[in-house]
């Protein structure tokens, strides 16, 4: 983690930086490097999108999109920048990203049983 901002002074406080946080909840947003999926427990420091710039991607992760922390701190691949994680974490990513996957498909059958109840109402 680069750093942890949060909100000071109330409604109209500002965002600065600060070394620590009590809890989750005091964390306005934090500044991440992305890493993307590469295939089993491998990570890639530069997207593929961005392989021919060579730059890293980042981003400001607000409190609430916060999921997890790695068991283990992850390991450097050899000549490069990308990172492999423990076999545990790396359990926890494909679970957590099946369920994603479902509820995605779960989203597309609602909005298309939507649609085809729309067509239905027309056609009646």
């Amino acid at each position: 983690m680069l750093s942890i901002y949060t909100k000071s002074g109330g409604k109209n406080g500002k965002h600065c930086w600060i070394g620590e946080v009590p809890t989750i909840t005091a964390v306005s947003y934090t500044p991440v490097q992305l890493f993307e999926y590469m295939i089993s427990r491998h990570f890639r420091a530069i997207p593929q999108a961005l392989n021919s710039l060579q730059i890293s991607q980042f981003t400001h992760l607000p409190s609430t999109s916060f999921l997890c922390l790695l068991d283990e701190a992850p390991t450097t691949l050899v000549g490069s920048h990308n990172l492999r994680i423990s076999l545990t974490d790396g359990n926890r990513f494909d679970s957590l990203q099946g369920k994603a996957q479902n509820i995605v498909l779960a989203l597309k059958n609602l909005n298309s049983r939507a649609a085809q109840e729309a067509e239905n109402e027309e056609e009646d």
